[in-house]
């Protein structure tokens, strides 16, 4: 059997948490929706390894000790994350600088627009 295969069954199933059983079948259905198989307890999915060596790597790649020390995470608020998003890399840091930028400019595209409108408003008498 091919390792990247996972086989769902009544006792792997109930082994997992809620929130990953329900990921996994809705992962399975997907797969056997978009890729056409037929088999909804054998299918191949989009990442390799098992739960705990994802949660170890998200544990590396993100700052989670930082979280920690923060005091607005936990271990246990892992296991509410969708397994789907711990698999994702942590975004580049020119990503925030450029979302800045972005909100900056909204926010004074916004401010002159108000501060226009308003002596507009104030000069006519609209």
């Amino acid at each position: 059997m091919d390792k990247n295969v996972i086989k769902l069954d009544k006792y792997t199933a109930n082994m997992l948490p809620v929130s990953y059983s329900v990921m996994f079948l809705l992962t399975i259905v997907q797969n056997c929706a978009l890729n056409g198989e037929n088999n909804l307890f054998e299918t191949k999915l989009k990442y390799e390894g098992n739960l705990t060596d994802i949660v170890e790597k998200f544990k590396i790649l993100w700052p989670v000790r930082d979280w920690k020390q923060s005091g607005y995470f936990t271990d246990e608020y892992i296991s509410n994350i969708n397994l789907h998003w711990l698999l994702f890399d942590p975004p580049e840091k020119s990503s925030f600088f450029i979302l800045g930028v972005i909100y900056l400019i909204i926010m004074i595209f916004g401010f002159a627009g108000n501060f226009f409108s308003d002596i507009f408003v104030h000069k006519v008498g609209i």
